[in-house]
C-alpha cells in the first residue's frame, strides 16, 4: 500500500463503504497486514488466508458471511484465477477483486463479469474502497 494508510478516513467525495466481511487472500505478510488495517478501519470484517488452499478453508468455515474475496492473481501453489474458479462454485454470486502488480495472466472476461474489478498494486486506500463500492454496487 502506498503511504496513505495514515490518512484511513472517507473524502467528500468517497462515503464509507457498507460494514461486511471481504476474505483477504494473498501470499505476501504485508498486503494481508495493510489490506486488514484499512479494511477494518472502514467498518469491514476481515478474514485471511496467505494462499488458495488456505482460502478455500476459510470459506468452508464462513462461506455465508463472506461478501467480497480480495486476491492476489499470483501466488505459489493455487493462482487467484484457479482460487475464483473454485470460489464461485462454492460461493455463487461471490463478488471479486483481483490485485496484482501484473496484468498479463488476467482474462478480460474476468473483470467484465458482474461484481468483479482489478486492483493494481501497489493501491491506495481509496483506491481499494472505491473497487469495494463498485464491486458491492
Amino acid at each position: 500500500m502506498q503511504n496513505e494508510t495514515q490518512n484511513l478516513k472517507p473524502t467528500a467525495t468517497q462515503p464509507a463503504p457498507a460494514p461486511g466481511f471481504v476474505l483477504v487472500v494473498d501470499d505476501d505478510a504485508s498486503v494481508l497486514f495493510a489490506s486488514r488495517r484499512i479494511l477494518a478501519k472502514f467498518g469491514y470484517t476481515v478474514l485471511e488466508a496467505p494462499g488458495g488452499d488456505e482460502a478455500l478453508q476459510v470459506v468452508r468455515e464462513h462461506a455465508s458471511k463472506i461478501d467480497v474475496v480480495l486476491t492476489d492473481m499470483r501466488m505459489p501453489g493455487m493462482d487467484g484465477s484457479a482460487l475464483v474458479s473454485r470460489l464461485v462454485t462454492m460461493l455463487p454470486g461471490v463478488r471479486i477483486i483481483y490485485m496484482s502488480g501484473y496484468t498479463d495472466g488476467l482474462r478480460e472476461q474476468e473483470l467484465k463479469a458482474p461484481g468483479r474489478a482489478f486492483l493494481a498494486k501497489p493501491f491506495t486506500v481509496s483506491q481499494l474502497t472505491d473497487a469495494l463500492a463498485r464491486v458491492l454496487a
